[in-house]
């Protein structure tokens, strides 16, 4: 027998909302400060879905060097003789937003969509209770599990109701039967 996620929660006492974040994390693995931007370049370029590398220090966070920003500088005129051998802290976002392992999906998308424009959509930095990094949460992740929430959400209010509605019907008949 399959159980529903309305069982679920009810056992649990949370809602898919209120739940932690930390399972939505991808524990990519971070890079130094020193690193050469030269170097950051080249794992950007030999992996397409990597978005953004966390950079951490002694295990905690302190920026996120995303994959559009790094190219952008990379491309502008003299941007890679510029830049190449730099250290990567020079073209990294030194107050990323940083998100402990226990904050709910609903806290986690409304901290994301309220950024400046410039950064609505790069990645969270994911950290325990301690501030150790852990791993990265893309913002398109959060989004995407968010409507499954709300499409979960809907879907049982929707058989909620129809079992509201079944109960009703049956209540109604119960009632004729023993007035007959």
């Amino acid at each position: 027998m399959e159980t529903s996620s309305l069982t679920l929660r009810t056992k649990l006492g949370i809602s898919l909302a209120e739940r932690p974040i930390r399972a939505l994390a991808s524990p990519r693995p971070p890079i130094a400060p020193g690193e050469l931007v030269r170097t950051v370049a080249e794992r950007f370029f030999a992996d397409d879905e990597l978005e953004a590398l966390a950079i951490v220090e002694e295990e905690r966070p302190i920026g996120v060097v995303t994959r559009a920003r790094l190219l952008l500088t990379l491309a502008r005129n003299f941007g890679y003789e510029v830049f190449a051998r730099r250290p990567v802290l020079r073209l990294a976002d030194l107050s990323p937003l940083v998100v402990s392992e226990e904050t709910s999906l609903v806290e986690a998308v409304s901290r994301a969509l309220n950024r400046p424009p410039a950064c609505v959509y790069d990645d969270a930095i994911v950290v325990d209770e301690n501030g150790r990094y852990l791993g990265l949460l893309p913002v398109r992740r959060l989004v995407l599990e968010q409507g499954f929430v709300l499409a979960s959400s809907l879907a049982e209010r929707e058989a909620a109701l129809a079992r509201a509605v079944e109960l009703e019907k049956t209540d109604a008949l119960r009632a004729h039967s023993w007035r007959t």
